[in-house]
């Protein structure tokens, strides 16, 4: 997949869940903060993404040196 589609994905989904968990614990949440927490659900996404590949290169990295 290229990576317009991965950010059409993610943000549907986020859009999704951020409208799910706002209604769950926030009922009478206006909707800026419903806005808010959708780019924050697709924002941690992306970092999650950046964390794995940077540990996954150190340990790729770490490995041939042994």
């Amino acid at each position: 997949m290229d990576k317009k589609q991965i950010f059409i994905i993610r943000a549907v989904l986020g859009a999704v869940f951020g409208i799910i968990l706002s209604r769950f614990f926030y009922p009478k949440a206006p909707i800026v903060f419903i806005i808010g927490l959708c780019i924050a659900l697709v924002a941690l996404a992306y970092l999650t993404e950046y964390l794995r590949r940077r540990s996954r290169k150190r340990s790729e990295g770490s490995a041939g040196k042994e």
